[in-house]
C-alpha cells in the first residue's frame, strides 16, 4: 500500500508543477500506472468522478481493502489445466499486489510451486532468478 499512496504523491507533485487541471489530473492518472496495479485500476466499479480529490480516494481505498493478505495466500493461486503460463502470471502477479510487505523470495516460492510442470518451471529450477 505505501508504494500505491507513494505513486499517488508523486504524481500529484509532478502534474501540479504542470499546473494542469483537475480533468487532466484524472485522465493521466491511468497512463502513469504499470502491470497488475493498472489491471486493478480499470477494476474500479464504473462510477461518476468529479474530481481527483474523490479518483485519488476511490483509488486508496481499492488496494487498501486488498492488501491485508499475509503470503500464505499465494498458495492458493494455482495454474489452471491448459492455463497458459502468462495468463497464470498475470493472476499470480496480481494476487501479489494483494500482500502486505511481501517478500520475493516467498513470492517466487510460492509462484513456483504453483506452475504446473513446462519449460518455464524446469528453467527456473535450474536457474533460480533473483527477483
Amino acid at each position: 500500500m505505501v508504494e500505491t499512496i507513494d505513486h499517488l504523491e508523486s504524481f500529484k507533485a509532478v502534474m501540479l508543477l504542470q499546473e494542469v487541471t483537475d480533468a487532466i489530473l484524472c485522465r493521466a492518472f491511468p497512463s502513469t500506472l504499470k502491470g497488475a496495479v493498472r489491471h486493478r485500476y480499470f477494476d474500479l466499479k464504473s462510477v461518476s468522478i468529479h474530481s481527483f480529490k474523490q479518483l485519488s480516494r476511490s483509488f486508496i481505498c481499492h488496494f487498501v481493502s486488498r492488501q491485508q493478505k499475509h503470503s500464505d495466500y499465494l498458495h492458493t493461486v494455482k495454474q489452471k489445466e491448459e492455463e497458459a503460463i502468462q495468463s497464470f502470471v498475470s493472476r499470480f502477479n496480481a494476487a501479489t499486489l494483494e500482500v502486505h510487505d511481501l517478500d520475493q523470495s516467498v513470492a517466487m516460492s510460492a509462484m513456483m510451486s504453483r506452475l504446473q510442470k513446462n519449460d518455464l518451471k524446469k528453467s527456473l529450477l535450474k536457474t533460480y532468478p533473483r527477483d
